[in-house]
């Protein structure tokens, strides 16, 4: 066997092996995402649990593990991603980031919506992109793990949470007032009292349980805030367009061959008055008589309102412009697609195949 496929094979392992050594790679499937983790000198199930925000039993039930069991060196550990510790949102600069390897024919959109429908302006800033549109191969943030936040400002070990035992005593000196913040350590705040003997060192599960609560509360005061309908001064805005409505009044079109179809002629000049956008991706087509005289073509994509005219250019450089009629339809393990397009708009562009490649642009 020739040396270079071998070679070519070794150098491929060592790159995808030093890639996971750098960055946390979401894998599965929605509802069950993990990310893997290898497991280093002196770790434990407890202390990794600490890192992921996640209860060691999690993590062991995951694997398939004993609970105290021994890990060995590089020990290659699934650790569970749930609404808990893997959010879509970044609190301060040390929290971690988590990525997503993308694929052919994958933009920011298809991402937002398989990662808990995180913002697509925060793929942007997160990634420092300037589309939506991702390389085949590209690393893309997704969302994040938060930082543990373990103690509040005290005289405590920062890697101890202290909290007061279930039966409470009054202080033996009447004249001091109150804990401040009884179940938290807080020297700042209430003296060595709570050193003393008022408080007693969390287990490794009651600090999971807080934190879990912690971050629930958080992220529920977030989706508060979402639902909260914006103050409006002034006449109510009017609702939002169903539809891009274009006049065809006074148009008057003779169908020539290889010319860009009928809706060409309403689609808009790039003057600098409109935003125009594109994008590129995966094109397969729909059945229907439609354009084979009159050469009106037609197209099904999502994210673009019904009615708007685009640009579709082949690989071959042929183009044609077609009307969306409305959203790609919902069919169960079919390939991500950019759009259907009617099988006459395929054959003005001189496409054979199922499906194909293809870059659009249209006016926002």
């Amino acid at each position: 066997m020739p040396r270079k496929p071998l070679l070519f094979a070794f150098l491929l392992a060592i790159s995808v092996y030093g890639f996971a050594q750098d960055k946390l790679v979401v894998a599965g499937n929605p509802g069950d995402f993990y990310t893997t983790h290898i497991v280093t000198e002196k770790e434990s199930l407890y202390s990794i649990g600490r890192t992921y925000l996640i209860a060691p039993k999690q993590i062991a039930n995951y694997n398939r593990i004993n609970l105290n069991d021994i890990l060995p060196l590089g020990y290659k550990l699934r650790i569970p991603l749930n609404p808990t510790n893997f959010l879509s949102s970044k609190a301060n600069d040390n929290d971690i980031p988590i990525y997503h390897i993308a694929q052919k024919g994958e933009n920011l959109y298809r991402l937002s919506q398989r990662y808990n429908k995180v913002k697509i302006n925060l793929l942007r800033e997160w990634n420092d992109l300037k589309t939506d549109n991702v390389r085949n191969g590209q690393a893309i943030i997704v969302g994040y793990i938060p930082y543990p936040k373990l103690v509040q400002a005290g005289t405590a070990d920062p890697n101890q949470v202290f909290v007061k035992p279930p039966v409470v005593t009054k202080p033996s000196d009447p004249s001091q007032k109150p804990l401040d913040h009884p179940n938290v350590l807080d020297a700042k705040k209430d003296g060595s009292r709570e050193v003393k003997g008022e408080m007693k060192p969390l287990t490794d599960d009651q600090i999971m349980a807080l934190r879990e609560a912690e971050f629930k509360a958080k992220r529920d005061a977030e989706e508060s805030l979402d639902k909260m309908p914006p103050v409006i001064s002034g006449p109510l805005p009017k609702d939002p367009p169903t539809e891009f409505k274009t006049p065809e009044s006074d148009l008057s079109y003779s169908p020539k061959q290889n010319d860009e179809g009928y809706f060409a002629l309403l689609f808009p000049a790039n003057d600098g008055t409109k935003q125009f956008k594109s994008d590129a991706g995966t094109a397969s087509t729909f059945k229907t008589n439609s354009g084979l005289i009159d050469r009106k073509f037609y197209v099904l994509m999502n994210d673009v309102l019904p009615g708007t005219i685009v640009r579709v250019v082949a690989p071959n450089n042929k183009s044609i412009c077609a009307r969306v009629l409305g959203a790609l339809p919902t069919i169960k393990n079919s390939p991500s697609l950019l759009l259907r397009m009617s099988a006459s708009a395929a054959a003005a562009l001189g496409m054979k195949d199922t499906s194909f490649t293809v870059t659009i642009s249209y006016a926002q």
